[in-house]
């Protein structure tokens, strides 16, 4: 099976191979390379907030006697 996006087919017979002229450029990969490092960035900075919080603001129990 022969398949041509957003071509027509004509008296059984597909239409002539074309390029579109911005698939033969390439994408920026900048975007995306800053966007998941500033998800990662906020991701380590919550937790590093989270584990200076549990260590300096929660009060320590003794599970044995739950005090």
């Amino acid at each position: 099976m022969r398949l041509q996006a957003f071509m027509y087919k004509r008296g059984g017979e597909f239409g002539p191979a074309w390029a579109c002229a911005r698939a033969a450029r390439a994408r920026a990969e900048a975007a995306p390379v800053a966007v998941g490092a500033a998800l990662a960035l906020a991701t380590a900075a919550t937790l590093c907030a989270y584990a200076a919080w549990r260590y300096f603001k929660v009060k320590k129990v003794n599970f044995f006697t739950l005090k």
